[in-house]
């Protein structure tokens, strides 16, 4: 009988303290869960205020005709670009692969780059203005 005793006690002893281990961490997860949805709705809050402020510089980019004046010098570096190829093209001799050629394709090449290059410049630096002055 004084085993069966101690078994009980043992089994109880072992039921309470999984127990408390079960509550111990349904508190934490709660706290956690807690702490995780308060982050979830301040980062929501953040991104729509950025989506809002996003849009709004957009609409006064339109309004400042800065969209539609990058749209047009992309569309103009396109032409210039197809322009010196058809040049280049029509001044090339027929199948001629000299290094002469191939160092006027290279430049070629660098002068489409160094162009888009600095459009997408004259895009960002109005972005980081933008930035800029919203950080203050």
């Amino acid at each position: 009988m004084e085993l069966s005793r101690s078994a009980w006690k043992l089994t109880w002893l072992c039921g309470l303290a999984c127990l408390l281990v079960t509550v111990v961490q349904g508190t934490f997860l709660d706290t956690y869960q807690g702490q995780l949805a308060e982050v979830h709705k301040e980062l929501k809050t953040e991104i729509g205020k950025r989506f809002r402020e996003n849009s709004e510089l957009n609409g006064l980019m339109i309004d400042q005709e800065l969209i539609p004046l990058l749209a047009e010098g992309t569309v103009a570096i396109r032409e210039a670009n197809s322009d010196l190829q058809e040049l280049v093209d029509f001044l090339r001799p027929n199948e001629t692969t000299s290094e002469c050629w191939a160092s006027v394709d290279a430049l070629i090449y660098l002068y489409k780059l160094f162009s888009q290059w600095d459009l997408q410049d004259c895009a960002y630096g109005g972005y980081a203005q933008w930035m800029r002055e919203d950080g203050r």
